[in-house]
């Protein structure tokens, strides 16, 4: 006796492709619920509970570049739509991390509410960064992208794009000259004049100890983190100091920290 069969070949074909969808939708969204890095403050929540969202692919981190150099750990990567009033709006985010690659849900309208809430189809895909280090967190607009087999950069329900190349450049120095692309831009702890410092007080504002030190501090970053206290490139991503965290800290001379 022959297996009934339930589904013909094409429907089978579709009914594999929304399941494999659907496992990387989890595998993602497992992702988010792990975040490490602060989503950009000036960006829309991106995460809708609508069906059949696009997937972005991107799998090397030193293919996407600001004024020519790697983007950081922490910066973000970001689809926007426009909505019922002209705007631009998030609909699909996620961080750079650990010079790896990132894949990321892009979402539909959800149609149960009165308003444009996500992608429709054929809808462009508008993609920005969001630097940290560019003056103090920035959005950053793309100037080109390129994607495998130069497919269109629309949405479209369960669709996947791989991206091979973003480009962007600003009038604000947001990366750092001496880095190459996907490097972490970060002060050379390597070199001399940097001092340990566990913070003993409940917090410590970074802004307070420059004045206090003047131009002997020349920069303050997390020890085990990636957040920079950087006066001579205009990067002030760490503003304050916990209670027992370690920080390295720059001085020039023989300055010391007490």
């Amino acid at each position: 006796m022959k297996p009934v069969t339930f589904l013909p070949t094409v429907a089978k074909s579709a009914f594999y492709k929304i399941i494999i969808s659907i496992i990387l939708i989890f595998q993602v969204q497992f992702a988010f619920s792990q975040f490490e890095c602060d989503f950009p403050p000036t960006w829309d929540s991106a995460y809708y509970t609508s069906v059949n969202p696009m997937l972005i692919t991107i799998d090397d981190i030193s293919s996407v570049s600001i004024n020519g150099i790697g983007v950081n750990e922490c910066d973000y990567i970001g689809a926007f739509y426009m909505d019922d009033i002209g705007g631009m709006k998030c609909a699909g985010a996620e961080y750079f991390q650990n010079n790896t690659g990132v894949i990321f849900p892009v979402w539909a309208d959800d149609p149960d509410t009165p308003e444009k809430d996500g992608f429709a189809y054929g809808d462009p895909l508008v993609f920005k960064l969001f630097s940290w280090s560019c003056a103090g967190g920035k959005t950053i607009d793309v100037v080109s992208v390129e994607a495998t087999a130069n497919y269109p950069l629309i949405w479209y329900p369960l669709g996947f794009i791989l991206v091979n190349r973003i480009t962007c450049q600003t009038s604000f120095e947001c990366q750092l000259s001496n880095s190459e692309p996907g490097e972490r831009t970060v002060p050379q702890t390597e070199t001399n004049n940097w001092l340990n410092y566990t913070c003993r007080l409940k917090q410590q504002s970074v802004h307070d100890l420059h004045r206090q030190m003047g131009e002997s501090l020349i920069a303050v970053k997390e020890k085990d983190g990636s957040k920079i206290y950087w006066p001579e490139k205009r990067i002030f991503t760490l503003d304050k100091m916990n209670y027992g965290g370690e920080y390295l800290i720059n001085v020039s001379g023989n300055s010391r920290v007490d």
